[in-house]
């Protein structure tokens, strides 16, 4: 599929690919017309984000990702919600301190929609997020089957702890502020920025 089928089929505009991407809009139009070669990496990386962006769908079939929040200690208190597409496979402190942020503040305008109204506890703060940044397809039955690699990122903020895991192995971490490779990943082998 080349580039222009690709944007089309991820519902982009020119313009929005453009602002995406960080491309001049007339370099796009330029590929796409033939007049200019799009140099391979760039080819490469442009339609592996467009592919992301057709295939990227959380376990509701919905456009975007998925996010799990919980409270902290042992009481139970969890909520799963989509994160709009825009916000991406970039999972960072910044990012999931504004998700937990926006959660707490849904979470307490009232019981949310299919939640089990014993369970709601409007008192409780979340401190925990699971980000799902794993793409998934449809598999023709209703079910979500995955599609390339599994990537998940985690949050802990009492512990301001983020970690990202690549099919389940832990591949980074950043420890308040200190950005290591994960240890349980290098074991000794711990490689601070």
């Amino acid at each position: 599929m080349n580039l222009k089928e690709l944007r089309l089929k991820a519902g982009l505009t020119q313009a929005e690919m453009s602002e995406l991407f960080e491309i001049p809009k007339r370099t796009i139009e330029n590929w796409e017309s033939g007049s200019r070669k799009c140099p391979g990496y760039v080819e490469k990386l442009v339609k592996e984000k467009l592919e992301d962006m057709i295939m990227n769908t959380n376990i509701m079939n919905q456009k975007g990702y998925y996010a799990n929040v919980k409270s902290s200690g042992t009481d139970g208190i969890y909520w799963g919600f989509s994160v709009r597409e825009e916000h991406g496979t970039a999972f960072t402190m910044e990012m999931a301190k504004e998700l937990l942020a926006l959660a707490n503040a849904e979470y307490k305008k009232g019981c949310p929609a299919g939640y089990d109204k014993s369970a709601y506890n409007p008192d409780k703060d979340f401190s925990y997020i699971r980000y799902d940044m794993s793409n998934y397809k449809d598999a023709g039955d209703g079910h979500m089957v995955l599609v390339g690699d599994k990537k998940v990122g985690t949050y802990d903020a009492v512990k301001n702890l983020l970690r990202i895991f690549k099919n389940d192995d832990p591949i980074y971490e950043n420890n308040n502020g200190t950005i290591c490779r994960d240890t349980v990943a290098l074991m000794d082998d711990r490689e601070c920025l």
